[in-house]
């Protein structure tokens, strides 16, 4: 029974770190320190589906074709200047989620193309 216990407390870590590697855990949105499981669950769903949970892949930031950046893939053209009137750098993990918080918090889930693809929201 040690054994089993011993392996699963073993295989427990390996999966929190794991996971800590593609989902970030404690990101600070704004001033306040929020985790990624702290943001709304259907939003969670949809920047998994957008990045894969991640604002970098082998040490470059995640950008789409058509100009989507970070972990919550923010888009440029549509984004930039709100965001940077907040003071907000989109290709900054920790701005990134601030902003996608704000955008979720203004627009709901509806500007993220994964919500369609998700079923979050009619097509």
């Amino acid at each position: 029974m040690l054994q089993i216990l011993t392996a699963l407390t073993i295989l427990l870590s390996q999966l929190q770190t794991a996971l800590a590697q593609v989902v970030p855990q404690d990101i600070p949105l704004q001033e306040e320190l929020v985790t990624f499981g702290d943001l709304p669950l259907d939003l969670q769903k949809t920047i998994i589906c957008e990045s894969g949970g991640r604002q970098e892949v082998n040490g470059k930031l995640v950008v789409s074709k058509t100009k989507d950046v970070g972990i919550a893939q923010i888009n440029l053209k549509a984004h930039s200047k709100t965001a940077k009137s907040m003071g907000l750098d989109l290709t900054d993990a920790n701005d990134n989620l601030a902003f996608a918080k704000y955008l979720y918090e203004k627009d709901g889930i509806t500007p993220w193309v994964c919500a369609k693809k998700l079923g979050l929201v009619k097509k």
